[in-house]
């Protein structure tokens, strides 16, 4: 028991007077070690979930009951303000952009005939591979959603453009 006690004495000494040099070392295997740390670390937050869970309502009960959050507002009144404009902002605009990309998708299941083919679908889905591929867009000839005319998505409606073309194009049917 005592050499046990002796080389932890000899460890702590030794760690003491050569920080700056086990400091540089730790942070060079950090570095080329990061793939394992995070492993280490995501293995322990699913283990201690719960704990973790725990512990961070308490601290924020804590937090709340004293007035942190008050006292910091107050204090950082601009950061605040920028913060929520900000978050509202995107979140509402990530709302919209999900909103509009299902109107969309709602829009083509529509506009898709029950009497298509399999051969159709097909083309239909090389046609925007091939986009996708050339960097180019996929345009509906006939608007889906025209002002005096509503087309189909069906392949023989579809051409590739580029995006200055279909935004220039826009919902518009050119004879």
């Amino acid at each position: 028991m005592e050499i046990i006690e002796k080389r932890k004495q000899y460890l702590k000494e030794w760690r003491e007077k050569n920080r700056e040099k086990r400091n540089n070392y730790l942070a060079k295997w950090r570095a080329n070690n990061r793939d394992k740390i995070n492993a280490i670390n995501k293995k322990w937050r699913d283990q201690n979930r719960e704990q973790i869970n725990a512990r961070a309502k308490v601290e924020s009960k804590k937090r709340a009951e004293s007035g942190y959050y008050k006292k910091w507002r107050e204090g950082n009144r601009e950061k605040y303000r920028k913060y929520h404009r900000d978050y509202y902002h995107n979140h509402n605009r990530k709302a919209q952009v999900l909103a509009a990309t299902r109107k969309r998708q709602i829009q083509k299941l529509a506009a898709t005939p029950s009497w298509l083919t399999k051969n159709h679908i097909k083309d239909i889905e090389q046609i925007y591979i091939q986009a996708s591929e050339s960097g180019l867009t996929v345009d509906h000839i006939v608007p889906l959603q025209g002002e005096k005319v509503c087309g189909l998505h069906v392949p023989w409606n579809l051409q590739l453009l580029s995006h200055s073309d279909n935004s220039r194009k826009g919902n518009r049917f050119e004879v």
